[in-house]
């Protein structure tokens, strides 16, 4: 249909149609090759039917993720796993006085007005806990605000593991107790 002439080399992602009509996204790979002076062609088609439908749940999770993670009202804060923060939440950027740029690739200790007691979660979390409550309930904790301000908070925290179930790092949910 492309009417284009040269496609061996190319070895485009096209659409086929199937023989009960479907139109599918494909990968396609075509060569020529000569026999006792005739000319063959060759192509090799791989169906992305399913990488196209998990790029489409990738970028749709990727969505939901981001209107969750930005819009909640209180501090998120990702680390890795040596503690490193990776990724914030405008909440973070506004309750501890960082923009984005001057927390990234901090360790997390900056945001406690004791950094032991970052020191003493991250132990827990090494010792197998899979998220740090006292009854299901936040931990109280002081915080310091880029301006050296101590305050009062509460702090919940899990483990975030990969698909292998690998620790990669620690989500914390942060309340700002000062009011």
């Amino acid at each position: 249909q492309t009417r284009k002439k040269k496609i061996i080399g190319i070895e485009p992602d096209v659409h086929g149609q199937k023989k009960d009509g479907t139109i599918f996204p494909m990968h396609l790979s075509v060569s020529s090759f000569e026999i006792l002076g005739q000319r063959f062609f060759a192509g090799i088609v791989h169906d992305l039917s399913t990488r196209s439908r998990l790029e489409g749940e990738v970028s749709r999770q990727s969505a939901l993720f981001h209107a969750v993670f930005d819009y909640v009202p209180e501090p998120l804060i990702i680390t890795n796993i040596d503690g490193h923060i990776s990724l914030v939440n405008p909440a973070a950027n506004q309750v501890f006085g960082y923009a984005d740029e001057d927390l990234i690739g901090l360790d997390a200790t900056v945001l406690f007005d004791d950094p032991s007691e970052c020191i003493r979660l991250a132990v827990e979390f090494e010792n197998g806990a899979e998220a740090f409550t006292i009854g299901n309930q936040p931990v109280p904790v002081q915080f310091k605000r880029k301006s050296g301000e101590a305050f009062p908070g509460r702090l919940s925290a899990a483990v975030i593991r990969n698909s292998n179930g690998d620790n990669t790092g620690t989500l914390r949910l942060i309340r700002d107790m000062t009011q």
